[in-house]
């Protein structure tokens, strides 16, 4: 066979299998990059009160509490692909890979409204 050294060889088959597999890399980088960002923060302890006061202050801006929000959903869908994962390797069932991640998708977008649900429970009419 011979070698191929363009893109157009890697090009990606962009069905359901290959989002839930681009999907789960690209969450459990955002959440790499947020535990460093969590554990660095966290370190700010070591450095007396004063900075970890100043830290505090810091992130309740704006940007910090979309990025906390951005992180519980790349948890949760990182954590339903990886069950989902579990059970086609466990029980054999690869067949199954599209309707498991059909229902995993309802699942997360059930969760996630819940999740924003409890957030902003001031959205909600009453």
């Amino acid at each position: 066979m011979k070698p191929t050294r363009t893109f157009a060889h890697y090009r990606l088959n962009l069905r359901l299998g290959m989002f839930s597999f681009l999907s789960h890399r690209i969450t459990g980088l955002i959440l790499i990059f947020a535990g460093l960002i969590i554990l660095l923060g966290l370190s700010v302890i070591m450095l007396g009160k004063r900075s970890f006061e100043q830290m505090l202050v810091m992130i309740q801006l704006p940007f910090f509490r979309v990025m906390a929000h951005i992180t519980v959903i790349a948890l949760y869908w990182h954590i339903l692909n990886g069950i989902k994962i579990l059970i086609i390797d466990l029980f054999k069932v690869s067949k199954a890979h599209k309707i498991l991640t059909i229902i995993m998708i309802i699942i997360f977008t059930v969760g996630i409204i819940l999740y924003f649900i409890n957030v902003y429970p001031q959205l909600l009419p009453l």
